[in-house]
């Protein structure tokens, strides 16, 4: 919600200002009210309101003075002017100096509903173009862009020194994510205090807050409705240089439920207190001598360090690298640890793993079955569809044949890395996955075409293909003749 201080030199317009609008209901607060030049201006130093809603002329400091006078301390307020008719040249300069829109006296009840509707749009878009321009100056950490930063912060009421802000990190439930929208913040219950949102994810949201105002952020969103997997806190911020850090971190504390398996709750960062470097060494080692008991013992290790809360969600991305590694590159891998560098490669970022996975648990379950599939089909191929993840992928494939299929949606679909599941085409099948589905739909075209009155128009449509004359073409290049001499050739008319 947005504050708002009203500025009149007579009370009773003020009180008229108060009653003319449900300022809550568009999604702001009377902070304050001043009857003189001064007066605002020291409310403005220290309430800093996000709009101020100024009579233009007042004795001794006029709403004009007061926008001058705030501009030239830095204030980032919204200015509205109130005049009366005979006064709209001071209008014109108000528009000059910056202020955001103006009022005609006596106020009328909807032109003043139609402007809070317009500020509340302005505020949001501000918010969110600053929350954009703040992550892109992070990701920079250009030297020169500290005054920058600092504007920005001061610009929604936060403190200017780096070292004078906590970082909080909200994820949200997948549900309530998909309900509430994408949107930074969208549905968050969060306190009257300063704050600055940041999207970190698809429904992760940065939140920076004074640090004085952390036990009240935090106890405001245990009290939330709103279902949250997560809620982390980062490191101490020290400089601008450690904000981007503290982002970061306070996500990899919110992502902890994926680890330990318990969703809800607060969670502080600290550094892991185990290194599973030492672990994931000696699964690759044990991968390369097909060692199947050895793998599931290291896996359950990992899941047993990973659900004591003693790692962060860093190091299951490392494992699920370095797995889809050894599946990628066989048997052959190198032994020497700096050769695993490659896993990442085949990492996904943590958030994909929140998503595919839900926790620790069930990628963990995945890994273990695809190393040892991986080493079953280090043995001589047979031909046949003996591969467990293979039988259910040409199964799929079967049933939906018709679907704007990929590979790499259908090995989305399966969790397994799009070149893995190629190979295994290769393997399994001595063919590749756009063969094999173009297989499968001209199939399935021929039985249309036999035991069917179909167009060949529809004939093409229901085996998959939109294009009539690409399905014509391949129909052809695969059979010799064109779809409707095949279904003459089969005894039935040719219907286009």
């Amino acid at each position: 919600m947005y504050s708002v201080l009203l500025v009149d030199d007579e009370k009773w317009i003020v009180r008229s200002l108060r009653a003319k609008a449900d300022w809550e209901s568009f999604g702001f607060r009377i902070a304050g009210e001043a009857y003189n030049g001064e007066d605002a201006l020291r409310r403005l130093e220290e309430e800093c309101p996000d709009v101020v809603l100024t009579d233009i002329r007042m004795p001794g400091i006029s709403g004009l003075v007061l926008m001058a006078r705030a501009r030239e301390r830095g204030i980032q307020a919204e200015f509205v002017v109130i005049s009366g008719y005979s006064e709209f040249n001071y209008v014109k300069q108000a528009l000059q100096l910056g202020a955001a829109d103006y009022l005609l006296k006596p106020v009328d009840e909807k032109e003043l509903a139609d402007l809070l509707i317009l500020l509340k749009s302005r505020l949001d878009q501000a918010k969110r173009t600053s929350g954009l321009l703040l992550a892109s100056l992070l990701q920079n950490r250009l030297p020169e862009e500290a005054p920058l930063i600092r504007d920005i912060l001061l610009r929604h009421r936060l403190p200017a020194q780096a070292a004078e802000l906590s970082v909080i990190c909200v994820l949200r439930n997948a549900r309530e994510a998909d309900a509430c929208g994408e949107e930074a913040g969208a549905g968050l219950s969060l306190p009257e205090v300063p704050h600055l949102l940041l999207k970190t994810g698809r429904r992760s949201t940065g939140v920076l807050i004074d640090r004085g105002h952390l036990d009240s952020v935090l106890a405001a969103l245990s009290r939330s409705e709103q279902r949250l997997d997560g809620v982390g806190v980062g490191v101490r911020v020290q400089s601008e240089e450690r904000l981007e850090a503290a982002i970061q971190t306070a996500a990899w504390a919110a992502s902890s439920y994926f680890l330990t398996g318990v969703k809800g709750g607060v969670h502080v960062y600290r550094e892991p207190a185990a290194e599973p470097t030492e672990l994931l060494l000696r699964l690759a080692h044990s991968f390369k001598s097909a060692n199947s008991a050895a793998i599931s013992d290291i896996l359950n290790q990992l899941k047993a360090l990973f659900r004591e809360g003693h790692s962060d969600i860093r190091h299951a991305v490392q494992l699920y690298g370095l797995v889809q590694t050894l599946i990628m590159r066989g048997q052959a891998v190198e032994e020497e640890p700096q050769e695993y560098s490659v896993m990442e490669d085949y990492a996904p970022s943590y958030s994909t793993l929140l998503e595919l996975f839900g926790d620790a648990g069930r990628m963990i379950a995945f890994c273990a079955k695809e190393l040892q599939s991986a080493l079953l089909l280090s043995a001589p191929a047979t031909g046949a569809v003996s591969h467990a993840a293979m039988k259910g992928i040409v199964a799929y494939m079967e049933e939906y044949y018709a679907d704007n299929l990929s590979l790499s949606s259908v090995a989305e679909r399966f969790k397994l890395h799009p070149n893995y599941v190629s190979n295994l085409f290769q393997r399994e099948l001595k063919s590749t996955f756009t063969k094999h589905l173009m297989k499968i739909r001209l199939d399935h075209a021929c039985a249309l075409l036999t035991e069917t009155e179909l167009s060949i128009n529809a004939v093409a449509e229901r085996a998959g293909y939109e294009d009539y004359f690409y399905f014509a073409k391949i129909f052809k290049k695969q059979f010799g003749v064109s779809p409707s001499h095949y279904r003459l050739n089969q005894g039935l008319s040719a219907r286009l």
